[in-house]
This record gives C-alpha cells, structure tokens and sequence, in this order.
C-alpha cells in the first residue's frame, strides 16, 4: 500500500484534532503577522522598476538630483450668478493667491487674474485655476498638501459665493492612500470573524 502524501496526514490529523489545527493556524497567522511587521518591505524606487534603455534614463534623471516639484490646482468657480470680473470672483481669487502664498512649502503661485495666465479662465467666465508647486514628487508632496488644503477649506467657508476644490497629483496621492488605508484596515477587522464563521 503506497504511504500517504504529507497533506492527506496533515488533513485527517486537522480532522482528528479540529481545535488544535484552528488555534494552531490562528498561532500561526499572528506570528506571521508579527514577524512580517518587524521585518518591513522594501519598495522599489520608479527609476528602478523599469527596463532596458528607459531604465537606464530615468536612473540618469533621478543621479542628476533635479529639484523635484508637485503641480497642484484650485478651482474657484462662481455660484448664482458670480462671474469672472464680477468684485466676489475677483476677492476670492485674490484671497486664495495670498493664502496660498503664505502657506509653508508652497511656492510659484500663479493668479490666474494676471494677463499671462489668462489661459487659466474657463471660456464660460464661470471658472478659473489657481495653479501651484509643492516640493517633493507626489509621495512626498502628499504631506505637505496638509496645509493648502486646510487653507482652501478655510477659504471655502469665507467665500460661500464660489465653489472652491485642489486637484493635483499630490492631493490624489493623499486620497488614495487614506482610502487603501481604510480599506485594509475594515479587511484586517472583518477577517478574523468571517474566518471563524467559515471554520
């Protein structure tokens, strides 16, 4: 009679001894969970998760040193009538500007009031963009974005007459990452019940 493989005793000792094998498996899992904590993980950096010549390039690139910056947007578009050139449109765009402006790490604001960024006026003069820079790619930036966008919901509660919102790179960054984060956290939470439901 040919012996039985590893997983078939594995199997009837678990079925013989049911407990042992869940607290056993439970033990097992909370170890992991320890150990794989204390030891970390390591993330590739972008430059090296390429291949070929364009790894080769955004390596060169990231060794050059350049100062990195993260664009990032305001959004004041008018309520109820409030347009371009209309007094509450032109307060509220200034008073983001200076914000903005005052704000520790922020840098190259642009009003998009002056002439040379009159591309930043939507067609239908109900909007336009204030623009500026965060130092740091989005990983980075995604800590300093703290700041602006406290300042916008201060603004916000200011300038009821407009709609004002921040997109860029580095506030999605920041959502995301919240969001992943909150997701893993109910995941952690629901696990252990809906493991020891289906045991």
């Amino acid at each position: 009679m040919q012996s039985q493989s590893f997983a078939a005793r594995a199997g009837r000792w678990s079925a013989q001894h049911r407990k042992k094998a869940i607290l056993g498996w439970f033990a097992f899992v909370i170890i992991a969970t320890v150990l794989g904590g204390m030891v970390g993980t390591k993330t590739l950096a972008d430059e090296d998760t390429g291949n070929g010549e364009s790894k080769r390039a955004d390596q060169i690139v990231e060794a050059a040193n350049f100062p990195e910056q993260t664009g990032e947007n305001i959004l004041v578009q008018g309520r109820d009538g409030v347009r371009i050139g209309d007094p509450k449109f032109t307060a509220a765009v200034n008073d983001v500007v200076a914000k903005l402006e005052s704000t520790k790490g922020v840098s190259k604001v642009e009003s998009p009031l002056e002439p040379e960024n009159e591309g930043n006026l939507s067609k239908d003069g109900r909007s336009a963009l204030v623009t500026f820079e965060l130092p740091g790619d989005e990983d980075k930036a995604a800590d300093a974005v703290e700041a602006p966008l406290a300042a916008v919901d201060q603004l916000q509660k200011q300038h009821p007459e407009v709609l004002l919102g921040e997109f860029g790179d580095a506030s999605a960054e920041k959502e995301i990452g919240e969001a992943f984060s909150e997701d893993f956290q109910k995941a952690e939470f629901l696990s252990l019940p809906i493991t020891l439901i289906i045991l």
